[in-house]
């Protein structure tokens, strides 16, 4: 839950986006999207929805050009989709 941002962040866009020129940086950043979306997506559905929660993500690095403003997106939305889960399984095992 916490590690997978990091280790995202880090590869998929400070290590892939390149700012060298406008259109290295153009041709990056759709590369890291597309990464995105096979990483995560489960058919074109998912690829689709993929890329435009990612989008955001992305738009946000390649704005600021800083890595901890889209970690703290991904780390912020990974605690809102995982946490009801965690929370119902810590529940679950206190419960026994």
């Amino acid at each position: 839950m916490f590690m997978a941002p990091f280790a995202e962040e880090l590869f998929l866009r400070a290590g892939l986006i390149s700012f060298a020129d406008k259109k290295k940086m153009v041709a990056t950043t759709l590369l890291s999207l597309i990464l995105n979306m096979l990483l995560y997506a489960d058919g074109w559905v998912g690829m689709v929805s993929m890329a435009l929660l990612f989008l955001p993500m992305t738009l946000c690095y390649v704005c600021t050009r800083n890595k901890y403003a889209s970690l703290t997106v991904h780390l912020v939305y990974g605690l809102c989709y995982h946490m009801p889960d965690f929370l119902y399984a810590v529940a679950r095992m206190s419960m026994r």
